[in-house]
């Protein structure tokens, strides 16, 4: 069996959980399209909730820090920017991300759900030439399946691959 991409994943809110593509168009030196497009800040002195620039991971909400954030799927609708968040299969919030209005209240729906876990309010961000991904450099994450399947062999617990938050999932090739 030859290399294929077995999974196509992007992540319009960074700390979300992945959305999946059936295909998508590549380009150099870009991310997916609306990969990381969005990411929600942690508020406070760290969460520098001021205009939209790159930043390191440590200034959003992400799920080592939040593990509810685990419990949420989302769906974002590309062309009308529109992105739902559902807990247990249920819409629980709603709104176009580039309006300010109803950005500010999925933003209220963060505050509510995570709570006391949040040092002040959280606040969605956006730019459109940024990726808020791990690097200053937009990029772009391949995850070898078979290497997940070994590690799984070598620490005798499973890992969804999803846990490593990769953009291309290639089945097929050497761990």
């Amino acid at each position: 069996m030859g290399m294929v991409i077995g999974t196509i994943n992007y992540f319009p809110v960074g700390g979300l959980k992945a959305h999946r593509l059936a295909r998508t168009t590549l380009r150099a030196d870009r991310p997916i399209a609306n990969d990381r497009r969005f990411a929600l800040t942690r508020a406070g002195p760290a969460g520098a909730n001021d205009h939209a620039r790159w930043r390191n991971k440590g200034h959003f909400l992400q799920l080592t820090r939040h593990p509810k954030l685990a419990k949420l799927t989302s769906h974002y609708e590309d062309e009308q920017e529109v992105l739902t968040i559902y807990r247990q299969a249920h819409a629980v919030s709603r709104g176009q991300i580039t309006n300010p209005l109803r950005r500010t209240l999925i933003e209220g729906f963060f505050t509510a759900y995570l709570g006391d876990t949040l040092y002040g309010l959280p606040k969605l961000i956006e730019d459109g030439n940024t990726s808020f991904s791990d690097q200053r450099t937009p990029l772009m994450s391949s995850i070898n399946a078979s290497s997940v399947r070994n590690l799984e062999q070598i620490v005798d617990a499973p890992f969804a691959v999803d846990r490593f938050r990769g953009n291309l999932v290639i089945e097929g090739a050497r761990s």
